[in-house]
């Protein structure tokens, strides 16, 4: 399944998903918070999906999503490079 539509099964709007995928890239990513080491990386980043206030359920389901199946794999290529 793409990202693409993932948004509606979930229930949040468009401009709301673009929304949190861009606080997760300020707070986390852009934050300096990604550590190299690819175990250590994903438990911050779920662990920050999980604890921030901000997110609904529906927001963090969709930000797991969008972690797991696009984030994680662009790093794994990064790190093989």
């Amino acid at each position: 399944m793409s990202t693409s539509g993932l948004h509606e099964i979930v229930g949040i709007s468009l401009e709301r998903s673009t929304a949190i995928i861009d606080l997760f890239y300020d707070h986390f990513l852009d934050g300096g918070r990604k550590d190299p080491d690819p175990l250590v990386f994903t438990g911050d980043a779920l662990h920050w999906i999980l604890h921030e206030p901000t997110l609904s359920i529906e927001e963090m389901v969709y930000l797991t999503y969008f972690f797991t199946r696009i984030i994680l794999p662009d790093a794994g290529e990064g790190a093989d490079a």
